[in-house]
């Protein structure tokens, strides 16, 4: 009878636990569902200011509590029916099922896009785990490859902001999301502006090209020159990437298992 009576109490204590935990993730979904609102691209600075909206502060908690649901088992196959103005711009299909979500406001009267993107992943258990990534790889990551390493989880964003394409490497270890791996000499990414960027998963050659009626000029690289004394690594790939696109008008690297080299 007590046997009988403990595992009477086990079951509903197992009950009320995923009870709660499905409250809590549709609370979280009303309120991500609420803030994105104010993401419609029908709404612009002006719709913010009559409504005293601070977008950037919006942004940040939407971009919190959205890597808050996507942790929830509920999340693994999210409806976007049920929620407007996220997208989903990049997906694996291997043990660590990645997702890219993305959502976007327009910053001052210029038209340009601000995209605040959140990484969800699995862990070896299936544990779903989730981060806000906007402050480490800026624009819409449309594409993503595994990168072959015997002992790293390494995979080459390419993301696009406007006229810029970045490439860049995240690492996976255990349920830890590593943005800082040095993939490129000591920088996780490198950027250009107006070329085109491919990378072919069989030879792991990454190629960054000049299209044909586009000059190689001081902007081409501008995106890193921009940032050389917060990244000094910069300036050692600008020199060699400046002397390959003046002969070749185009760049090879190839991932050697830890970095991609020239």
């Amino acid at each position: 009878m007590a046997t009988k009576l403990t595992m009477t109490l086990f079951l509903f204590s197992i009950f009320c636990f995923q009870a709660k935990a499905q409250s809590n993730f549709n609370e979280l979904k009303l309120e991500v569902i609420e803030n994105l609102k104010w993401f419609s691209q029908d709404l612009n600075y002006e719709a913010y200011e009559e409504n005293n909206i601070n977008i950037d502060s919006l942004a940040t908690i939407t971009e919190n509590k959205l890597a808050d649901l996507l942790k929830h088992k509920e999340a693994k196959h999210l409806n976007l029916k049920e929620i407007t103005n996220i997208h989903l711009n990049a997906t694996t299909s291997d043990s660590l099922n990645i997702r890219f979500y993305s959502f976007k406001n327009l910053v001052g009267p210029t038209g340009y896009e601000s995209v605040h993107t959140v990484i969800q992943w699995a862990d070896i258990d299936g544990k779903l785990n989730s981060n806000p990534i906007s402050s480490k790889v800026s624009g819409t990551v449309g594409e993503i490859y595994k990168l072959k390493s015997n002992n790293s989880n390494l995979y080459l964003l390419i993301s696009r902001d406007y006229f810029t394409e970045i490439q860049y490497v995240i690492q996976f270890k255990e349920d830890k999301l590593i943005l800082d791996y040095p993939a490129f000499v000591n920088s996780p990414q490198i950027s250009v502006n107006r070329m085109k960027v491919s990378f072919d998963e069989i030879t792991q050659v990454l190629s960054i090209e000049s299209y044909e009626n586009v000059d190689i000029d001081d902007n081409t690289l501008l995106p890193m020159k921009a940032y050389t004394d917060e990244n000094p690594s910069f300036e050692k790939i600008i020199k060699q990437f400046d002397k390959q696109l003046q002969i070749n008008r185009s760049i090879k690297l190839i991932f050697d298992g830890n970095k991609f080299i020239y």
